[in-house]
């Protein structure tokens, strides 16, 4: 799932199961002058996958990524008395091990977190620190044991803000209209299980300009979207993902491997051809090819004209 906003910049997407691949890549777009927006890891089938969103950037930064908490809280520390500041905050768990995952960027503005497992402790900062000018610029939320975190990074703004918490999709969907009708725009969403029920929470801040959202689907989907919105001006601002009943077995099905294809030629008929049903002529000299639903572009396979029902 994903939510796009307008956009000129310079961008990448890049997801890899090999770490040595992805770290190799992402020091290739920070010299080109791409910085990580978003930090996304997931497993699929027991494998740990690695999703980076890169945007074009300048200014120093950096990224901490360790199994220590208590490590990790002292190099956050250490960045922030450099003149970085949180960007990105992200933790998982890979072979029963957590990490925790901090991108840094340049900046000199007020800033805050609040980390607690208690929603009502969490909701009462977030409103304290509103009213001190930080907005919530990261959200996360996870599990430890069985006891659900939630965490918050925060930065100076004076803009309208906005959250809205539901386990009713619809009501999600409704909400999100009417805060865009209100000059507010979604810049950071979570799904997450709770009491046996999914939870969509997310985060909006004032904006103007269109925005498309992006949800629910599988990976050749969702990237032949992304890479048909960034043709249109329009750039990812935040990713999430989240697992379906549907295996791979049963997704990502469109897309052959390259360099397979699939072009195969039937003999047109007076009851076969590429017209309208009934109006085939008597005579067909050409064959009727049914072709695999596909394009490439720069030596990558995209799904045709996937596009929402409903944009701004």
């Amino acid at each position: 799932s994903g939510v796009w906003a307008p956009g000129t910049d310079g961008h990448a997407l890049w997801v890899t199961s090999s770490w040595s691949s992805f770290t190799s890549k992402w020091d290739e777009f920070n010299n080109s002058g791409l910085r990580m927006d978003d930090f996304e890891v997931y497993l699929e089938g027991g494998t740990p996958v690695y999703l980076g969103s890169f945007r074009a950037a300048t200014g120093g930064h950096a990224a901490w990524i360790v199994p220590d908490w208590d490590d990790f809280l002292t190099e956050w520390a250490t960045f922030e008395r450099q003149g970085l500041r949180m960007h990105d905050f992200e933790t998982y768990v890979i072979d029963g091990t957590r990490w925790y995952a901090g991108i840094f960027r340049a900046g000199t503005d007020a800033r805050a977190a609040y980390i607690v497992s208690d929603w009502a402790d969490f909701t009462q900062k977030w409103e304290e620190l509103g009213k001190q000018n930080l907005r919530m610029h990261d959200f996360e939320t996870y599990e430890v044991g069985r006891v659900r975190w939630y965490a918050g990074i925060f930065r100076q703004g004076t803009d309208g803000h906005a959250a809205w918490f539901t386990d009713d999709w619809n009501d999600f969907n409704d909400k999100w209209v009417e805060l865009e009708a209100q000059g507010l725009r979604l810049v950071d969403f979570e799904f997450y299980e709770e009491g046996g029920k999914t939870i969509f929470g997310g985060i909006f801040r004032q904006g103007t300009g269109g925005r498309y959202g992006w949800f629910g689907v599988d990976w050749q989907n969702f990237n032949s979207f992304w890479h048909e919105r960034s043709k249109e001006g329009y750039r990812l601002v935040d990713i999430e993902i989240f697992p379906a009943a549907c295996s791979n077995v049963c997704m990502n099905q469109v897309i052959l491997p390259a360099p397979d294809s699939y072009n195969y030629g039937i003999t047109g008929t007076s009851t076969h051809c590429e017209e309208q049903p009934g109006t085939c002529p008597a005579a067909v000299a050409s064959d009727v090819y049914y072709r695999a639903p596909f394009y490439e572009e720069g030596g990558q396979r995209y799904i045709p004209e996937i596009r929402p029902g409903l944009a701004e």
